[in-house]
């Protein structure tokens, strides 16, 4: 979370839209969303629309993650799936 917290502003996501996100996904989720978007952050042109975006998406409902954790490959849970935006 603390590193979550340095990266944020460097992607220029606004404090709301993090404290949105932290209410939607839980905090850990959230910054596991947050550090899927760092890595994305080439192929993303707004990280703060992206992450509303994906706020929006879980708040609607289910949302559907995959849990990655290294050195395993990704690995179907009831906690984290794919991030399609």
């Amino acid at each position: 979370m603390a590193t979550a917290a340095l990266v944020r502003p460097w992607l220029g996501i606004s404090p709301s839209a993090w404290e949105e996100a932290i209410e939607a996904f839980g905090p850990e989720d959230a910054a596991v969303v947050l550090a899927a978007i760092l890595q994305r952050s080439s192929l993303i042109n707004s990280a703060g629309g992206y992450l509303r975006n994906l706020t929006e998406k879980a708040r609607a409902g289910p949302f559907p993650w995959v849990r990655c954790s290294w050195p395993d490959p990704c690995q179907s849970t009831k906690g984290l799936t794919k991030i399609r935006a």
